[in-house]
């Protein structure tokens, strides 16, 4: 293995580590300090030349000024990095529930990111004659699902209510990173996503969110009025995705009403696909349901206080 030292480099640690923020300075020194006064309980793991366990603690022993203990794991004993990684820091970690979805979405991403290397690995093992591309498309539908509901349970949550944050970690890493960090929640991630501007104002500090409402630090009358408008345009904007998903909802029961007259001696191949899309079709209205829902309501929350 490599000097410890050169571990301490970012580049050096391994991707499913990463899934956990670091200590905040303050608790990263008093862990140094600890460490000086006590010495190191725990050693640093390495797999495949990669700190996989003890970023936070080597990064304290660097302060310290201490050489740490380094062990290095054998890939096929330890199985799953994600979810060994997961196994060692669920417990450990004292971190806010929008935290651990951003967190759990990274580890899902992660995880289907293994199941389909695994899956490639092994069809060129037994020489099967397929499109790798084929391949990877045919089983992510089936391992996709799996995974995140399976993770999801390990965090205390539901794979539908982890699915907006796993979206953001794949198209707005930036935006996730701040949930991942504690600075933002999940609702509030979909509405600095939504609005490009008010990102800009969060990063610089013009706004901030106050239980999920906009505020400015110095607010004047007038700009008072003009946030005030802004919120109604919200809450307007709001009520007509919930007529638009209502409309939805009646769309989907008229068509189980018609399925349920449908005699069981005419059912056809045809009526079972239109059965498995109308499923497919609600299982992305109530998605959709919900994280409109939760966005809905800290609009209404926010009209209660101003009035």
């Amino acid at each position: 293995m490599r000097p410890w030292q050169e571990y301490c480099d970012q580049s050096s640690w391994h991707e499913a580590a990463n899934i956990f923020p670091l200590m905040p300075d303050d608790e990263l020194q008093k862990l140094a300090d600890d460490i000086k006064a006590n010495g190191l309980k725990n050693p640093v793991i390495v797999l495949n030349d990669k700190v996989i366990d003890g970023r936070n603690r080597l990064l304290a022993c660097q302060i310290a000024g201490i050489s740490p203990d380094t062990q290095s794991r054998n890939a096929e004993k330890l199985g799953s990095p994600v979810a060994w990684v997961l196994s060692q820091n669920l417990h450990r970690r004292h971190l806010k529930p929008d935290q651990l979805k951003a967190i759990a979405a990274e580890a899902v991403i992660l995880m289907q990111k293994e199941t389909e290397e695994r899956q490639l690995a092994n069809l060129k093992q037994n020489q099967k004659q397929l499109n790798p591309a084929q391949s990877t498309e045919v089983e992510k539908s089936s391992i996709s699902e799996n995974s995140r509901d399976s993770i999801a349970k390990d965090f205390g949550l539901s794979g539908r209510t982890l699915q907006p944050s796993i979206t953001n970690a794949k198209e707005r890493p930036d935006i996730h990173q701040l949930q991942k960090e504690g600075k933002i929640s999940q609702s509030e991630a979909q509405v600095l996503k939504r609005d490009p501007a008010l990102l800009v104002r969060f990063l610089d500090g013009t706004f901030k969110f106050r239980r999920g409402i906009k505020v400015r630090k110095t607010p004047e009358p007038a700009s008072r009025s003009k946030d005030l408008q802004a919120r109604y345009a919200e809450e307007d904007f709001y009520a007509r995705i919930s007529r638009g998903l209502a409309g939805a909802f009646n769309g989907v029961k008229d068509r189980l009403d018609e399925l349920t007259h449908i005699k069981k001696s005419d059912w056809s191949p045809k009526a079972e696909v239109g059965l498995q899309e109308l499923i497919k079709s609600l299982n992305a209205v109530a998605e959709r349901a919900d994280e409109y829902a939760n966005q809905y309501k800290t609009i209404i929350k926010s009209h209660k206080k101003v009035a």
